[in-house]
């Protein structure tokens, strides 16, 4: 039987030469990225032939990343031409292809039908791209010429489990929340975390998700002169693309201290102190590369006590796989849109190639509590088909479940900048949410009103239950 193949390459006259190819059925053409993937879907090809030729301003390699974690049995021919090792973007990139089992055919000089046909026939193997993951695999050498000044504060094991004091939150896609999860955790840490000797933790959290800018929004911090652009621009007078460090001891120890003070302190929580992009324009974010973000996570790993970052959304983006590498833990926010848990169960084999399944939990967001929602008076037209138990029966084992709040607390909460976690009300609206960030937060770092919230949200619920009201007993 002959297989099956969707040609993709972008390139006219070598689609022809390809479908002259004998054992071969075509089964369609892509001209352009956005089609590639729902074009796959629908034809269901076995092999899919990718070229850096196809229209479109999305990269490739994000590209193909994409399409492999939506149809992960399909086999992805990609031919790309050959890349400077010191690219380190390009290299990144595929790099993260090379662990998804995506071997791109390198052309070095001129292409021609034959190479395709033998590669074809005779698909590359893994050892004979592994130089690809020359920023993959040397991240402890990155790390050694990064602070081989500093020798002794260097973690162990951190290019096998991450700096322990390092936390992601994340997800697949923009809009869940991920942010006002960010800020509540770091700032449910910093605001009732203790230390040994009593004092409270030092917390920094930083932006990495450049796609959607809004934690200086969130927290109501903008500075012109201290933020993720400026921090940025001096990391790299110190620090080139292949991670080497200036000789200049003074130098780095100036620019260490400007990149301290980038990090501004919260106005209601000052032991809070977060890095934020929201000044940022879509060309210098463009210029900000994973390199700068390894040298930034190290320092500040050593300077604070717990680290939180805002990380991007997408598993293709060139940030992402080194900082997943460099936490202890990722936390995958979810919701109950049926296709977003879909998805999140499909990335579990890409987080698993690229060897951080291990370090990922779950926190469903907006989570569809009745009793809660009874409390304030709001009652559902319908009863909800998929809920917190079809998304644990759907193999996430949750460390956190978010009620939905009500939108114009949310909303007014906005608006007053003032964040959940810091509500002082004992009201139904914002108890259970402020309880179970206490939960989540707990999870990395101690926090001590935890019992007392619990206290006072079980005699809320018992309250409820005994009026035996139908409008809620804050219902006003």
């Amino acid at each position: 039987m002959h297989k099956t193949i969707l040609l993709a390459t972008g390139h006219e006259p070598l689609n022809r030469k390809i479908s002259e190819f004998q054992g071969y059925t075509f089964v369609g053409e892509v001209d352009y990225r956005k089609d590639l993937i729902e074009k796959t879907m629908e034809t269901n090809p076995e092999i899919v032939i990718v070229s850096d030729y196809l229209t479109g301003k999305e990269s490739t390699p994000e590209l193909l990343v994409r399409l492999h974690n939506h149809c992960p049995n399909v086999r992805v021919l990609y031919i790309t031409n050959k890349v400077a090792m010191n690219d380190v973007q390009k290299v990144m990139g595929l790099g993260n292809l090379v662990l998804l089992g995506i071997y791109p055919l390198i052309v070095d000089g001129k292409l021609t039908p034959t190479n395709i046909e033998y590669v074809l026939e005779h698909p590359t193997k893994e050892e004979e791209v592994s130089y690809l993951l020359k920023y993959h695999r040397d991240t402890s050498k990155k790390k050694e010429n990064l602070f081989e000044l500093e020798e002794e504060e260097v973690i162990e094991d951190v290019e096998e489990d991450g700096y322990k004091n390092v936390i992601n939150i994340s997800s697949i896609k923009p809009g869940t929340g991920k942010s006002f999860i960010s800020v509540n955790t770091s700032l449910n840490i910093a605001k009732y975390g203790k230390k040994k000797d009593g004092h409270p933790p030092t917390v920094a959290i930083i932006e990495a998700d450049l796609q959607n800018l809004s934690l200086g929004t969130l927290l109501g911090i903008e500075d012109e002169k201290y933020n993720l652009k400026t921090a940025m621009e001096k990391i790299a007078t110190i620090v080139n693309k292949d991670g080497d460090l200036v000789d200049d001891i003074v130098k780095i120890n100036e620019v260490n201290k400007f990149v301290l003070e980038c990090f501004r302190p919260y106005y209601g929580v000052s032991n809070l102190k977060a890095l934020v992009g929201s000044q940022l324009t879509m060309e210098e974010i463009e210029d900000i590369h994973e390199y700068l973000y390894l040298y930034l996570v190290e320092l500040v790993a050593t300077e604070f006590d717990v680290v939180i970052i805002d990380t991007n959304s997408s598993l293709a983006h060139v940030t992402t796989y080194p900082l997943l590498r460099l936490a202890t833990k990722t936390y995958y926010i979810l919701n109950l849109d049926f296709n977003n848990i879909r998805n999140n169960a499909r990335y579990k084999s890409t987080l698993e190639n690229m060897g951080v399944l291990d370090k990922v939990s779950y926190v469903l967001n907006e989570n569809h509590d009745p009793e809660y929602m009874k409390m304030y008076g709001v009652e559902e037209p319908e009863e909800l088909e998929f809920t917190e138990k079809e998304v644990r029966d759907s193999d996430f084992d949750l460390a956190g479940s978010l009620p939905m709040i009500p939108k114009s607390v949310f909303l007014n909460r906005l608006f007053n900048g003032t964040p959940i976690v810091l509500d002082e009300s004992t009201d139904a609206y914002t108890l259970l949410p402020r309880l179970e960030f206490a939960r989540l937060a707990n999870q990395i770092w101690a926090i001590d009103n935890l019992e007392w919230l619990e206290n006072e949200y079980e005699k809320q619920r018992k309250r409820f239950v005994e009026s035996k009201t139908k409008k809620g007993l804050f219902k006003k």
